[in-house]
């Protein structure tokens, strides 16, 4: 149950992290932009690239919501933060 835990963690900053790459432009040129520099290292380093970009894009901005709302939590005094 664990491992479903950790695989379904990573799998959502993923899917998050390619909304928001596939949602702004820029980003999106940025990504094909590794892309490309991955294609002259190794064929791996291309295919791969795409998903660990918008994967470290997910958990940076999911990282940065997160600490916002605690923020949020602790100075609205409603819920309790944990």
């Amino acid at each position: 149950m664990r491992t479903l835990t950790v695989v379904g963690t990573l799998a959502m900053f993923l899917v998050g992290g390619g909304i928001i790459v596939h949602g702004i432009p820029l980003l999106a040129e940025w990504v094909h932009y590794v892309q490309r520099l991955g294609a002259d290292i190794s064929i791996y380093v291309a295919l791969f690239a795409p998903s660990v970009t918008a994967g470290l894009i997910g958990l940076v901005l999911g990282l940065i919501l997160a600490g916002a709302l605690k923020l949020f939590s602790r100075f609205s005094g409603s819920g309790t933060a944990a």
